[in-house]
């Protein structure tokens, strides 16, 4: 019973580890996307 109880708080926990990373990796390719257009212009 112990690792079901665990498993929920493991997975309400994740997000918050993930969500950062998805953030921060949209905002580097947003900015890739850009140097790219300005250096084809």
């Amino acid at each position: 019973m112990g690792k079901e109880e665990e498993m929920p708080f493991t997975v309400k926990i994740a997000p918050l580890f993930v969500f950062p990373f998805l953030s921060v990796g949209l905002i580097l390719l947003l900015f890739d996307l850009h140097h790219i257009a300005y250096a084809w212009q």
